[in-house]
């Protein structure tokens, strides 16, 4: 929000500085154009940074695949001669999938941001194209009307910018809150003998199952 703002007084200030000079239209419209341009490199960047992250995250799951068969094939060769080892790797396929689970939904989390991305990008790309547009169309009847002046849009900057900058502060809340941890839960001396016994009941079950296949 304090970056919003910093930017927003930044341009207004160039703005109001030029406006000091009310005849010159044109100067106004490259200030404007000039900052959606300059939002429009940091979405790119942005959305280059978050692709990067995609393909990262993708590899991740291939290699957490790979683990979870390789453990399964060693618990199956051990589980007759030393069935303590075959649980410890049964243990360690339990790890995997848990791991595999987070990675597969920050996955998704970052294709959505993504998607999102380009959708403000593809948005940035149109807007400016209309810019450019409406610039070009205001200077050539400045130049056949053989005038010195073009009456300044109603609404001035708060058209251009106010779409993007909402989108933009949106992210900007979203980054500066991380997702919650949740602790892990105390429990008393009993209760954790107990877990253990039936967590190792529950290793034997999978790896019986395992064998089975």
């Amino acid at each position: 929000m304090r970056t919003l703002n910093k930017l927003f007084i930044t341009l207004k200030t160039q703005i109001d500085a030029v406006s000091d000079n009310f005849e010159n239209h044109e100067a106004l419209a490259k200030i404007a154009i000039k900052d959606v341009e300059a939002v429009g490199i940091r979405t790119q960047q942005h959305l280059n940074q978050l692709k990067q992250l995609e393909e990262q995250t993708k590899q991740q799951i291939v290699g957490l695949h790979e683990e979870i068969k390789n453990w399964s094939n060693r618990a199956i060769a051990v589980r007759i001669d030393d069935e303590n080892l075959a649980l410890e790797c049964m243990k360690r396929i339990v790890a995997c999938k848990k791991q595999l689970a987070n990675t597969e939904k920050h996955l998704h989390q970052t294709q959505a941001t993504i998607h999102q991305v380009q959708l403000d990008l593809n948005a940035l790309q149109l807007r400016l194209q209309q810019l450019n547009q409406k610039k070009n169309q205001l200077l050539a009847r400045q130049t056949h009307a053989q005038t010195a002046t073009v009456i300044q849009p109603k609404n001035g900057y708060g058209d251009i910018d106010q779409d993007v900058f909402e989108r933009w502060e949106h992210q900007v809340s979203a980054d500066e809150f991380p997702h919650s941890v949740p602790q892990a839960a105390v429990t008393d001396v009993l209760a954790s003998k107990f877990e253990q016994q039936e967590e190792m009941l529950e290793l034997k079950q999978m790896l019986a199952d395992l064998g089975e296949k």
